[in-house]
């Protein structure tokens, strides 16, 4: 029975090529369980996801249901099918534990799995492991059509730019046998000329500016995922594609999902798994201007090759290239929103916008000097971390949320004994009623509903003597500690770039700095500043009572967990100063100020 309890609903469907209404089916069949088992869900407790792949627990709907499950806002769990929650073996372990541990009842309509019930963990599992492998053999059997596809010469996904493909129909058939590779007679022109103008002497940067001052439209133009405007790497990539001269392969890369999300990536496949065919009817461009280019290609390529490049890159234990400058790729274009990317030679280094630099489609191309630019945003960031200001707002933050916590561990506590008195009274009800019967037959199902109720108490009082437990109550570093983390800074940023940036990334809202252009030639800066994520290390450091792990890009200063709620104040949400501020750099970039002016605004 599911009277009384608080239940979500969680339904999804994988591919876009399903309707809409898929979604409603799944909720209609989980209310008319809920409503014969004497429940009642609630419209905002519904969670979906549309054309989202369970093979990765990265999606919004179910994300929300975790979260309910943290927080113990919810007691049960109702969903057509196990494969409709996920499809990865270790993922819905950790889901199965997860409610486990909260408490929350699980129940998959469809597939008869009720984790109130004994046996239910192993059918759950076992449904699980099918839907895992069900993945493996179609992504198996996805790979082995492609390959088919590509041995008779037809189209399997994204063409190069200057091809198109045609459907082919059999007699009788209404869905395409495959799609026939073309040349488009229209694109082709802008190959050969983009060839010939690269072994004429242009650069990759120049031919990109050139189709983007002539309103040329890029690869992928009028798709989804259209480019802002041609790019060097884009020009770079066609030069060094042989299907314009006919020499077509199938299987250099394999994409992969990266683990836990839904982001995928391609890794190179060695040259015997390649699959390599001759077609001389898809040749765009010659062989003497192919090899012209090649040839200036590879000449260019020797001249400017590092000595060091083939050696691996260093292990960092960081994400991202290495660099050595620590606001590589936090920098942003205020009027286009690319990129703020280094330039210059081995004297002076200069921040442009990527997008004015690389395809010219941005106004912005005023440059800044590397030194200037770092010497300011560190000279903010330190101020910041070592304002009063800061630190106080933290710790009146951290008062008032532990108060709010209190309140809130105080109402789910009587909630507990509440509920801890009404199991009593029921497993007493039910000890009466066995010890005044005799006959067997009523009795049966009374002793399984007794031993149901005493396995609810354990779990009541074990929620109930959470509530008892005293709260974690973690202090801010003192002022000396958060000196001593902005020495550590300046440490870390003479010695490794890479880590110093990985701290600064944290130190700001979205890992984001917008540099807007004025009309003066100046900039003006502007960004959300969290200082106090640079002191995450000394907030674990003090959290000695109750040791909890923390996800890299958070600390807790605070835990609160009891049968009503389950909560964290996190010094990148709760505790962090946000500090808004800009500041108008002097015209004269060629030196570091020694003052400028600084407006805070809210």
């Amino acid at each position: 029975m599911l009277n009384g309890l608080i239940i979500a609903v969680y339904a999804r469907f994988s591919s876009a090529n399903q309707k809409d209404t898929s979604i409603d089916d799944q909720v209609r069949l989980c209310r008319d369980f809920i409503d014969r088992s004497g429940g009642h869900v609630d419209n905002a407790n519904v969670l979906t996801d549309y054309s989202v792949s369970a093979a990765s627990i990265a999606r919004a709907g179910f994300e929300r249901l975790l979260l309910l499950i943290e927080r113990r806002a919810i007691g049960v769990v109702v969903t057509e099918s196990a494969d409709r929650l996920t499809r990865d073996l270790g993922d819905a372990d950790r889901l199965w534990k997860l409610c486990a541990y909260y408490n929350v009842r699980l129940i998959c309509v469809a597939d008869g799995i009720d984790s109130a019930r004994d046996g239910a963990r192993m059918a759950f599992r076992f449904k699980a492991m099918m839907s895992d492998e069900y993945l493996v053999d179609l992504s198996n059997k996805t790979a082995r059509g492609l390959e088919g596809t590509a041995l008779r010469g037809h189209c399997t996904g994204g063409l190069p730019f200057g091809y198109c493909s045609r459907a082919l129909f059999e007699k009788s058939q209404r869905d395409p046998s495959g799609y026939e590779i073309l040349v488009d007679e229209e694109k082709a022109p802008l190959v050969r000329r983009i060839f010939e103008l690269y072994a004429s002497g242009q650069s990759y940067l120049s031919i990109a500016r050139l189709l983007n001052g002539e309103k040329i439209p890029p690869p992928r133009a009028s798709t989804r995922r259209a480019s802002r405007g041609w790019c060097d790497t884009t020009i770079r990539e066609m030069l060094s594609n042989a299907a314009y001269v006919g020499q077509w392969s199938f299987g250099k890369k394999k994409w992969r999902k990266v683990p836990g999300t839904n982001t995928r990536r391609y890794q190179k496949q060695p040259a015997e798994r390649v699959k390599s065919f001759e077609r001389p009817h898809l040749r765009i461009v010659d062989d003497e201007l192919w090899r012209r280019v090649q040839e200036r290609r590879q000449g260019i390529a020797a001249k400017y090759a590092s000595k060091d490049r083939a050696t691996p890159r260093a292990a960092t234990g960081l994400p991202g290239r290495r660099t050595s400058y620590p606001f590589s790729g936090l920098l942003r274009c205020g009027a286009c929103g690319a990129i703020m990317q280094v330039i210059g030679g081995s004297t002076c280094r200069y921040y442009r916008c990527a997008d004015a630099h690389k395809r010219g489609t941005c106004s912005n191309r005023a440059p800044i000097r590397e030194p200037v630019i770092t010497g300011l945003l560190l000279a903010e960031l330190r101020a910041a971390l070592l304002s009063l200001g800061g630190v106080n707002y933290a710790r009146t933050r951290l008062a008032e949320k532990q108060a709010e916590l209190a309140e809130e561990r105080g109402a789910a506590r009587r909630a507990a004994e509440k509920s801890l008195t009404a199991r009593e009274a029921e497993i007493a009800r039910l000890v009466r009623f066995i010890a005044t019967t005799d006959d067997d037959t009523a009795l049966a199902p009374v002793r399984s509903a007794l031993a149901d109720a005493q396995r609810e108490l354990e779990r009541t009082r074990a929620a109930a003597q959470m509530t008892a437990e005293p709260p974690v109550h973690i202090e801010l570093p003192s002022d000396d500690e958060i000196r001593a983390t902005v020495f550590e800074l300046d440490r870390l940023l003479t010695a490794n770039a890479t880590a110093a940036r990985e701290l600064l990334r944290q130190a700001f809202k979205d890992g984001r700095i917008d540099l807007h252009p004025e009309a003066d030639g100046a900039y003006r800066i502007e960004a959300v500043m969290l200082p106090l994520a640079l002191a995450r290390p000394l907030i674990r450091r003090v959290e000695t009572k109750k040791p909890r792990s923390a996800e890299p890009n958070e600390a807790f200063v605070y835990n609160h967990g009891c049968a009503g709620a389950n909560r964290s104040i996190s010094t990148s949400e709760d505790l962090g100063f946000p500090y808004r501020f800009v500041v108008p750099l002097p015209l004269d970039r060629r030196r570091l100020p020694e003052t400028w002016r600084r407006r805070s605004v809210n």
